[in-house]
């Protein structure tokens, strides 16, 4: 029998991030973000010719250094990734593995970049109920910073605006707020 290349290199990839994973989760620096991840990854994989023979005893060796002690905190992760690249979280907020916003200042760029996700996969109410917390958490992150921002300024998303880079903190606003007033703009 022969061996697609490309099928091997995936399962040898999904067998070296997990066990990564592992070993980071046995010092405790896996956040709830990558748990849920590498979960995820190895059952997308299952039944495939990408699961990895041992994909069983990874899960569970997986979950046992997971449960053996107190793991980093999503925030925790954050600041100690972007502590690499030389950004500033400004905000942050997560609610779970897809449910998530953040603010970063580039100082080598003098510009500001956001990123934002809302888990498609439960209930309408559920979202509408996540989108109202992420729009307190941001309005009230806004207030007590003493940044000054013109709420009724925010557009409508379809109006252009760039998903790229933000030159102020302002422009990176507007885009959260429009999205979080229309978030099926996500699924674009």
């Amino acid at each position: 029998m022969t061996h697609n290349p490309i099928n091997l290199q995936l399962k040898e990839s999904v067998t070296s991030a997990t066990l990564s994973a592992i070993e980071d989760a046995k010092q405790g620096l896996l956040s709830p973000h990558w748990q849920a991840y590498h979960f995820r990854e190895l059952s997308a994989y299952e039944g495939t010719s990408f699961y990895p023979e041992n994909g069983d005893q990874l899960i569970q060796q997986l979950q046992q250094a997971i449960d053996s002690r107190t793991q980093i905190s999503d925030l925790e992760c954050t600041k100690k990734e972007l502590q690499q690249t030389g950004a500033e979280l400004l905000f942050y907020y997560a609610n779970d593995y897809d449910t998530f916003m953040e603010i970063l200042f580039m100082p080598q760029k003098g510009k500001f970049t956001c990123d934002i996700g809302l888990d498609w996969e439960i209930s309408d109410s559920l979202q509408l109920e996540r989108i109202e917390e992420m729009k307190a958490a941001l309005t009230n992150w806004v207030k007590a910073s003493g940044i000054q921002f013109d709420f009724s300024a925010i557009p409508c998303f379809s109006q252009s605006i760039s998903l790229d880079r933000y030159p102020t903190l302002n422009s990176a606003l507007l885009y959260l707020f429009s999205i979080l007033n229309e978030p099926t703009q996500l699924m674009r």
